[in-house]
């Protein structure tokens, strides 16, 4: 591992199971949608609440301590193939093709966060972009896919670059030491175009 450089954050502690019992809940309730999606109009309603819920947990944390949650993250996942995988079932579509579907949507953005996160730490010698994010691209591709993803990356990216135009201008540019919560912009982007995606499923279902 290189100097200045941990992996925090990627294996629970252990110390804080009440931290993680979201992430038992996500997980009950993903299975319960992963066996009727969206047909129900409670599932709905919950699978909703519990998404917002947990995109707004992300967003405060990292907003007030620039850490993001794995615990939440973990549960927007779980949430998240479950939902999709009851939509692929509901289509008709083969398991397999779900499974590579799914995968591909969770793997990618991860992916191409971490080789930013990588190439920008090669090239300044300090990480510009933490784990959290990384993880919170998983989370995200699982929930708005990979292309729905790219959009919000864009959003956030352009809601953070305004952030930081104003901060320039009323008070003076950011240093190489200030932080930037990107996932509590990033976060409410994958959360608005997830809705955008689904909102004709969830309102028919819950009839809204």
């Amino acid at each position: 591992m290189r100097p200045g450089r941990t992996l925090t954050g990627w294996v629970p502690s252990g110390r804080h199971l009440l931290e993680w019992s979201p992430a038992a809940a996500a997980f009950v309730l993903g299975c319960a949608l992963a066996r009727q999606g969206f047909d129900e109009w409670f599932a709905a309603i919950l699978a909703i609440a519990a998404i917002s819920a947990l995109c707004l947990w992300v967003a405060w944390q990292d907003l007030l301590h620039f850490t993001i949650s794995d615990s939440a993250v973990m549960s927007i996942v779980f949430l998240a193939i479950g939902a999709r995988w009851g939509q692929f079932a509901e289509a008709g579509g083969a398991p397999l093709n779900a499974t590579f579907v799914i995968t591909a949507d969770l793997l990618l953005p991860g992916a191409f966060m971490f080789l930013i996160r990588e190439c920008f730490f090669r090239l300044k010698g300090y990480d510009g972009l933490g784990l959290g994010d990384v993880k919170l691209a998983l989370a995200g591709g699982a929930l708005a896919g990979a292309v729905g993803f790219c959009w919000a990356l864009f959003a956030a990216s352009a809601l953070s670059l305004a952030f930081v135009a104003a901060r320039a201008a009323l008070v003076g540019p950011l240093s190489a030491q200030d932080k930037l919560a990107f996932g509590a912009a990033l976060a409410p982007a994958v959360w608005t175009v997830w809705v955008m995606e689904q909102w004709p499923l969830l309102t028919s279902a819950s009839g809204l």
